[in-house]
């Protein structure tokens, strides 16, 4: 939890575990008396943070108490990127037992319930949607409708023509002679983290059969 103020900002709290059931408590003395912001984030067991809540207390004239709350869940697209037709995924966690309803461009809903662990995965059909790029965020919704949460930020993905998405390094919906630009810039680069970036059969390493993998799907749309 953090505490802010016009001239300063720390954390006033940090890693509170919550229990199997989804339930934390937390609390905190010692804040001075006056106007103050506190945000509080939620981070999954992977480390993922959800949708920050704010709140807003005066020290000098209440106590400030706040249960009940329902905290988006967490997300994580398993591939920004994929060729249509084929499936996206989608994955985190919320409550243990709660509804997730996903919604993409604002129309498109798709349901799943979370597990005990509060773990959910969603896999998407991509063939209805149009090429480029498409929104996506997440709610939970309680049991027995007793309440959801807000919307988790925003997920951006894209639906491209190409085979293989991955090897279209500049998102540009080809993979032609600027991706292949790309592949040779990080073939050559010594930051292994660049290099990873064209590691297109995903098996750790980066040698000649990445480049036939690249060198079969250049100008397959």
């Amino acid at each position: 939890m953090v505490d802010k103020d016009i001239r300063y900002e720390k954390t006033v709290s940090q890693d509170t575990i919550t229990n199997d059931d989804g339930t934390f408590y937390t609390s905190f003395i010692g804040i001075l008396q006056g106007p103050h912001s506190f945000s509080l984030i939620i981070k999954d067991k992977e480390g993922r943070g959800s949708q920050t809540k704010f709140f807003n207390i005066n020290t000098l004239v209440q106590d400030f108490v706040v249960k009940d709350l329902i905290i988006a869940p967490t997300v994580a697209l398993v591939a920004y990127s994929v060729t249509r037709g084929t499936a996206t995924v989608v994955k985190g966690y919320t409550t243990p037992q709660s509804g997730v309803v996903a919604e993409i461009d604002g129309i498109i809903k798709k349901e799943a319930q979370a597990g005990q662990d509060g773990a959910y995965k969603l896999t998407i059909d991509t063939g209805p949607l149009e090429f480029g790029s498409h929104q996506m965020r997440l709610k939970q919704t309680l049991v027995g409708g007793k309440g959801e949460s807000d919307y988790s930020p925003l997920k951006n993905f894209i639906v491209s023509r190409v085979l293989l998405p991955k090897a279209d390094f500049n998102d540009d919906g080809a993979v032609d002679i600027r991706d292949w630009s790309i592949f040779l810039f990080h073939w050559g680069s010594k930051d292994m983290e660049k290099r990873m970036k064209i590691d297109l059969n995903n098996d750790g390493k980066i040698d000649i059969s990445d480049f036939s993998i690249f060198v079969r799907n250049i100008r397959k749309k």
